[in-house]
């Protein structure tokens, strides 16, 4: 009867091989994950850390999200407060021409002519508060957000300390009390004095909340910023490969084929010789 002894017999080629096809998988993984940057291509590599990264990655999206909620909030305000800005430069003219005409070295015809320049600036008080918008919101006629109740959202959560609100009341002649105010006689001009009083009152108070609210939103941005950070750096640890592990896998994996393949060979060759022998 013939011999058998072989390839498929020899043990130690088996073992050869066994080790080739280890270390050529090893190669793989570690070229494959040089050439992504990923530690895993899928959540069968290693699933309760893919499971990790997605949670930390909806975590970050919401954070950077805040972070830009941040800056338009910053943006809104401002645009807001110019147009604060510009109505106290209106009210200051306004108090002006009352003050004026308050005193008796004005005539009746001079009266007039400061009272049609008061009720032009009345108009354009009016008008301010109708035209200053961001993003199509009106800001200073008390219908932003709820009732001129705004609400930032600086926070990737759904509570209360994820939100920063201020107020945008309405600036208007009405709601500042100087609603059919004129300068046209003295005694008018003197209470019209006391009312602009009163409204650079209200608009000063509404105008420092908006600044102190601007500074929160700042505060907001700089912690966002640093928790983005901090959040990148966590997820670089889960995700991203370590090239120098890698590429010491892959070069080790190199040397294993090699090693293998002698062996596989250098087995081959005794089992020809045994061959030979017994033919």
């Amino acid at each position: 009867m013939a011999s058998t002894v072989g390839y498929a017999s020899n043990s130690a080629a088996g073992a050869a091989s066994v080790g080739l096809e280890r270390a050529s998988e090893t190669r793989q993984d570690a070229s494959r994950r040089i050439g992504s940057g990923k530690r895993h291509d899928s959540a069968s590599g290693n699933a309760a850390n893919v499971a990790i990264a997605v949670s930390m990655l909806s975590q970050q999206g919401g954070t950077q999200q805040a972070y830009k909620n941040t800056q338009e909030g910053v943006a809104m305000l401002q645009t807001a407060e110019s147009g604060y800005k510009g109505m106290s430069d209106v009210l200051n003219r306004m108090r002006e021409l009352a003050v004026q005409s308050a005193s008796d070295t004005m005539g009746v015809a001079d009266r007039k002519s400061l009272d049609t320049e008061f009720q032009d600036l009345s108009d354009e008080l009016n008008r301010l508060s109708g035209s200053t918008e961001y993003n199509g919101i009106p800001l200073m006629n008390g219908e932003a957000g709820k009732g001129g109740a705004v609400a930032f959202q600086v926070g990737s959560g759904g509570g209360v300390s994820d939100q920063i609100s201020t107020m945008l009341n309405a600036q208007d002649t009405d709601s500042l009390g100087l609603e059919g105010a004129c300068v046209s006689d003295q005694g008018q001009a003197m209470g019209t004095i006391t009312a602009i009083d009163g409204a650079l009152k209200q608009l000063a108070t509404d105008q420092a909340k908006i600044g102190s609210t601007i500074n929160q939103l700042g505060g907001a941005a700089s912690h966002l910023s640093a928790q983005n950070l901090a959040q990148s750096s966590a997820l670089s640890n889960v995700l991203d490969a370590d090239i120098g592990a890698e590429s010491t896998a892959l070069a080790g994996a190199g040397v294993q084929e090699k090693a293998a393949i002698a062996m596989m060979l250098q087995a081959n060759s005794q089992s020809d010789a045994v061959l030979r022998l017994l033919s």
